[in-house]
């Protein structure tokens, strides 16, 4: 039997299907491509957005003109508390809660016998490799359907997450990534995620450590310390900030204030030199004003992000904001989306041209292309590097000398 794998969505849903992957790899199963005429189509799907939503039933109707008699499985948020009938073509639908016994579903329902490959351990041959740490969300933010899907945070075993990440080291992985729904929120058994990353540090054979996006309000002078400290981890923070006017903040339901999120990006940059900070935000969100918008503008410009994710307003029925008066038009939501993409290409040229001269440590992730090697530097800037040499999938050491296509480009020293 042939299965392909299709992932929408988080980090969480990539690591996620890495582990479905080996489940499926342990039962006999062949790893085929989704562009192959295949027996098994699998789509981990993402509903954080209406769009995202869209796309989820998108790939179940490319993956039924693959091959029309194929087993179409879905799982995950989109899916969350529906029935096949409710996915025109999905033959098995698997919430979150039974995510990971979605082979031996998939083996009932097929009625397959088992052919185990016990060296099925770890399937992914990307350079860098993913850990889940913990799933859920106790926030409740009032445009998220996130945690009405995932649940209540359950944090992993600490144990088991240094258990997994030796084994990663043992299986060739130079950087590992820590993701989850929120995890600023760690906590097993009263330790917690800077416990856990002074750990991991411990570990030879990883040489990287990255962080998936955090929340406002972990960071304190206290961590921020503590995380200088730490030679593995990369110089690198997606913080989510969603709005940088207080009263959108207010309505969202989020738990801090732009003042004091901008006090926490103030200690990264005081205790981590050349950090990259990164984020979401959110434009469009009921009964924003001008007013409103304006202040996320002037707050986008004085944080001075590498990086903007930027998200006009998804309505997700089932949480408050789905009721609230006062909806944007697409329209507007559009022109204020122009505004801040034009405030993000500012700053991430500006942070780009500061990093020219300087000697970046860059893990090389992809091969040749054009006489270029890819790879990202800690701090998460695209390199390309000239080599004739094959050094993929090394850490190598750049001088950084211009600016090419979305990063820098440099030379070997």
């Amino acid at each position: 039997m042939k299965i392909a794998f299709y992932t929408l969505g988080c980090k969480v849903n990539q690591f996620e299907t890495e582990k479905i992957i080996t489940s499926f790899k342990e039962k006999g199963f062949d790893i085929g491509d989704f562009t192959e005429v295949c027996d098994v189509y699998l789509i981990n799907t993402c509903s954080v957005t209406a769009l995202a939503d869209k796309k989820s039933r998108q790939i179940s109707r490319r993956a039924k003109r693959l091959n029309d008699n194929a087993l179409i499985v879905m799982c995950g948020c989109s899916v969350e508390g529906k029935k096949p009938d409710e996915f025109f073509y999905a033959d098995v639908v698997v919430g979150n809660k039974d995510k990971l016994l979605v082979c031996d579903i998939v083996c009932e329902k097929l009625n397959f016998i088992a052919k185990i490959n016990h060296k099925a351990e770890i399937t992914s041959t990307k350079t860098r490799a993913l850990i889940k740490i913990e799933d859920g969300c106790n926030n409740y933010c009032s445009y998220c359907i996130i945690p009405y899907l995932r649940g209540n945070i359950v944090s992993e075993p600490f144990s088991d997450i240094i258990e997994y990440a030796k084994k990663l080291a043992k299986s060739g992985f130079l950087e590992i990534v820590l993701t989850g729904i929120h995890i600023t929120s760690y906590n097993d058994n009263g330790k917690t995620l800077i416990d856990l990353l002074e750990e991991l540090e411990k570990i030879e054979g990883i040489y990287r450590i990255r962080l998936g996006s955090l929340e406002p309000g972990y960071i304190n002078r206290e961590i921020a310390a503590r995380i200088s400290k730490l030679k593995k981890l990369c110089g690198h923070f997606h913080i989510s900030l969603q709005s940088g006017s207080d009263t959108v903040l207010l309505r969202m339901n989020r738990k801090y204030t732009a003042s004091a999120y901008l006090s926490e990006i103030e200690l990264l940059r005081e205790y981590i030199k050349n950090v990259s900070i990164t984020t979401d935000i959110i434009v469009g969100f009921p009964n924003e004003s001008e007013k409103e918008i304006a202040e996320t503008l002037e707050f986008a410009k004085k944080i001075k992000f590498a990086k903007i994710h930027i998200f006009p307003y998804s309505k997700r029925e089932g949480t408050k904001a789905y009721d609230m008066d006062g909806q944007i038009t697409k329209q507007l939501k559009s022109e204020r989306a122009k505004k801040l993409e034009e405030i993000d290409k500012q700053y991430q040229t500006e942070f780009l041209q500061q990093n020219i001269g300087e000697i970046a440590e860059v893990l090389i992730e992809q091969s040749a292309k054009n006489g270029y090697y890819e790879g990202y530097s800690k701090n998460y800037i695209k390199v390309y590097i000239k080599s004739e040499d094959n050094i993929k999938n090394t850490i190598i050491k750049v001088k950084l000398i211009g600016v090419m296509l979305d990063g820098l480009y440099g030379n070997v020293v």
